[in-house]
């Protein structure tokens, strides 16, 4: 699985520094503005650049969709937040969107 996030947003940083050591399965971490983080781009052909974008069999997902796959492969009692699935989408997005636009006060 694969992760490109924004590396000059310090908060992207540091939930990426701190969830990490918390994942079980094999994570790989890309800056969109790395190399392999271009590469990946190119490939995929992603066209979502505001957002975190997670890879996971050559199916990228973004925003609200890509936190949740990232969490349900979280170690417990993490793992546990991926329940909020069975929210519907436009309210994960917009969630999402909230806690991006506001992430400087975090």
């Amino acid at each position: 699985m694969k992760i490109i996030y924004d590396d000059s947003c310090s908060f992207c940083c540091m939930i990426v520094k701190k969830t990490s050591s918390l994942i079980n399965k094999k994570y790989n971490f890309y800056s969109f503005k790395s190399k392999k983080g271009i590469y990946l781009i190119k490939k995929h052909k992603i066209k979502f650049k505001n957002s975190v974008v997670c890879l996971e069999d050559n199916k990228a997902s973004h925003k609200g969709e890509a936190v949740l796959n990232i969490i349900k492969n979280m170690k417990k009692p993490y793992s546990f937040l991926y329940a909020f699935r069975i929210l519907p989408n436009w309210f994960i997005n917009n969630l999402y969107m909230f806690v991006a636009k506001n992430r400087h006060l975090f």
